[in-house]
């Protein structure tokens, strides 16, 4: 087919998405849902004004106009005594941090005990992450300057409350757009017209295409709103460079354990928000490849809608399946669910059968490549089908 058709395709099914209501209205929801629930935690009266005082003091500016908006003057000075004295109490949380012990803690609490080849995987990937600790300490990263982690909770604010409802959000809007294009011919009952040309046999992959696009389209949409009212609530103006691993940064993690995000490899906050972005958009982009294969296969969104639901749910559940052997790593990297349970905490130490560089990659990899064979199954499925189709129609009309 030629670009021109190809594109004047692509004009028509982007223009028929982009004047649906329903998705439109559905993303309207998601960045006011966002937004309240940053408004709740950071972008309140008492927390903002405090939230601005306090980054006065981490970068030691000295805003009048701050210091007058306080209640008094000596707002600001209890401040600035808190965020020393938290500073002084947490500075040294690398000094006895031993990520043997951690490993061996977190076996003991998950009774979760390796064996065979999978505990040397294990042992050895808590061996680098401790080598990693002694990087951290070399290089002072522990020392830069950011929001108390404890009292704020900035990061798993951003990453794990707000980016798992993200996750959930911008899958929602890419599966809606992609069923909505491909099942608008069935809806309008116009297939067999489209059937009969020779481009329509193909408009399916062009509608997946575009689906996909306007679904990437409403994510960034989503994403850059949640984004742009967080950063004004909590100004990262000069903190965009310290690093995640900073004792300030750190935060209490499950179970009430509180030692510092020991990230794989150096990595200051823009640097994990660009990495964040980008994994965002390999999890959107193997819901767009589940959804296009069911769809292909059934032909009927609401039915497509509710098998990709239910396929989530049970791959939601398979994930916190354990053998303790390797195929705990194998079933892990099949399995995408496990990018939503580790959010916030991706890049870095989480579950202890993850705990190695660049599993968010593997994981997107992996399963992109057994989603892909799904989608060309399913694709060669309907074309066979269809032709099938095509045979017993041309059979009766010529009897």
């Amino acid at each position: 087919m030629e670009k021109g058709g190809f594109m004047r395709i692509f004009k028509l099914e982007f223009q028929k998405i982009m004047k649906n209501p329903m998705l439109w209205l559905l993303a309207v929801i998601f960045c006011l849902v966002n937004c309240l629930i940053i408004y709740n935690e950071v972008g309140n009266k008492d927390t903002s004004k405090e939230l601005v005082i306090m980054h006065d003091i981490i970068k030691k500016t000295d805003d009048t106009n701050h210091s007058r908006q306080a209640k008094n003057r000596n707002e600001r000075k209890q401040l600035s005594e808190a965020y020393q004295e938290y500073y002084k109490k947490n500075i040294d949380l690398y000094d006895k941090l031993d990520m043997t012990k951690i490993l061996k803690q977190k076996e003991e609490m998950l009774q979760y005990h390796p064996k065979g080849f999978m505990k040397k995987f294990v042992k050895d990937n808590y061996e680098h992450l401790q080598k990693r600790v002694e990087e951290i300490k070399s290089d002072k990263e522990y020392n830069d300057a950011f929001y108390p982690g404890q009292y704020y909770e900035i990061h798993s604010l951003l990453y794990s409350k707000l980016g798992k409802k993200l996750i959930v959000e911008m899958s929602l809007l890419m599966a809606l757009s992609i069923l909505f294009i491909m099942d608008y011919e069935r809806l309008q009952k116009t297939n067999d017209l489209v059937d009969a040309t020779r481009t329509g046999k193909r408009i399916m992959d062009y509608k997946a295409f575009t689906g996909t696009l306007s679904g990437i389209l409403f994510s960034a949409i989503l994403c850059s709103v949640t984004w742009i009212y967080f950063f004004y609530c909590v100004s990262f103006k000069g903190l965009w460079n310290v690093s995640v691993a900073s004792t300030l940064v750190a935060e209490k993690r499950y179970s009430g354990w509180f030692y510092p995000f020991v990230t794989f490899f150096k990595m200051t906050q823009i640097q994990y928000l660009i990495l964040t972005l980008t994994v965002y958009l390999g999890i959107i982009l193997l819901i767009a490849l589940a959804t296009i294969a069911i769809q292909f296969l059934l032909g009927n969104s609401y039915f497509s809608f509710a098998i990709l639901i239910l396929l989530n749910m049970a791959l939601f559940l398979v994930a916190y399946y354990s053998n303790v052997t390797f195929m705990d790593v194998i079933l892990r990297l099949l399995n995408p669910t496990n990018l939503y349970i580790t959010s916030g905490a991706w890049f870095m130490e989480n579950d202890i059968t993850l705990s190695f560089a660049g599993n968010e990659f593997w994981i997107i990899g992996v399963t992109g490549v057994w989603m892909t064979l799904c989608v060309k199954i399913a694709r060669n499925f309907k074309l066979y089908d269809r032709n099938v189709s095509s045979i017993h129609k041309n059979i009766k009309k010529e009897r």
